[in-house]
């Protein structure tokens, strides 16, 4: 998966109008699976870590383009205190390639991801150079509404959202962006939520 995002983002940037953000699909890096891991797996073994070697290679692949970088999500593995987790987790990087943040699903689909950690926080990414705040959610979080009105209260201008939708529920969600939207308007939010 890394070599066709290093092949597709490498496209995306040979274009005369070039993005300043790009953004991926949830579970775009590295190993998925439906049911969990293997039986046999030890997740230390073939899971990274966030820093880790992929987000290394993420970084360079923001660094290469100089671009905010939010390259989809993954299965992080973490020493969690007292035990180990299993996040659903989407790295975000600077222009420079610096991992400047990690956002870890909150909402996990049941029960397609019972084996997942929610995550604890939210995370709103600042991009100065265009006067613009992200905030960043995963998947199925879309469905829960405080998720979105705690990020535009954390100064979100726009949603974006990473997801792996099946195709039935396209329907469902065609109508979500701009009803997100409505949930976060107290503060003139200016952009409606987008899912890739």
């Amino acid at each position: 998966s890394m070599e066709r995002m290093e092949r597709q983002l490498e496209a995306l940037m040979l274009n005369m109008n070039t993005p300043d953000l790009v953004i991926s699909t949830e579970m775009s890096i590295g190993m998925r699976w439906n049911n969990g891991l293997p039986n046999e797996a030890d997740p230390r073994e073939i899971l990274d870590t966030l820093p880790g070697k992929l987000s290394e290679r993420l970084g360079a692949l923001a660094a290469k383009y100089g671009i905010y970088f939010i390259p989809g999500s993954m299965y992080e593995y973490s020493e969690a205190p007292g035990h180990p987790a299993l996040y659903n987790a989407i790295p975000i990087f600077s222009p420079r390639g610096e991992l400047i943040d990690v956002y870890r699903k909150m909402c996990p689909y049941y029960p397609a991801e019972e084996f997942v950690t929610p995550g604890d926080r939210y995370v709103v990414l600042d991009i100065p150079e265009k006067g613009i705040k992200v905030g960043v959610m995963n998947c199925h979080d879309w469905s829960f509404p405080e998720i979105s009105r705690n990020l535009t209260l954390m100064g979100a201008q726009l949603l974006v959202r990473p997801a792996l939708d099946p195709e039935g529920l396209y329907d469902i969600y065609r109508s979500m962006a701009q009803t997100r939207a409505v949930v976060g308007n107290d503060e003139g939010f200016r952009a409606v939520g987008v899912g890739a």
